[in-house]
């Protein structure tokens, strides 16, 4: 019974990276990293016998894990932001309809 929680951890674990990966790969930092925690989670098992206190790693992997996938995405909304930008620059509007220049008042206007 003691052995669930860990083990469930582990799974997550797994199951996490593998979705990040997929969705991020080379966004996600520290990949590499992850991937060696991954083959190593594999190899080890964990069983009645498991010391309970390996929740505590597991669970600031998870963290860690977590706080690579948030920055993962504000790499990627950046850049696709970025895209956006660069794309609105020739958008059809200001192609046909250039914006008007600043219309400051000036002492010879007044």
């Amino acid at each position: 019974m003691s052995a669930d929680h860990p083990q469930f951890l582990k799974n997550k674990f797994i199951s996490d990276f593998q979705e990040a990966t997929k969705e991020f790969g080379e966004f996600l930092p520290f990949s590499l990293h992850f991937l060696n925690v991954l083959e190593t989670s594999r190899e080890t098992r964990i069983s009645s016998s498991t010391p309970i206190r390996i929740k505590g790693p597991l669970y600031d992997l998870l963290y860690a894990l977590a706080d690579c996938i948030s920055y993962a995405e504000k790499v990627r909304d950046l850049q696709t932001q970025k895209k956006r930008t660069s794309l609105m620059a020739y958008s059809v509007k200001n192609l046909f309809f250039p914006p008007l220049p600043d219309q400051t008042v000036t002492s010879a206007n007044r």
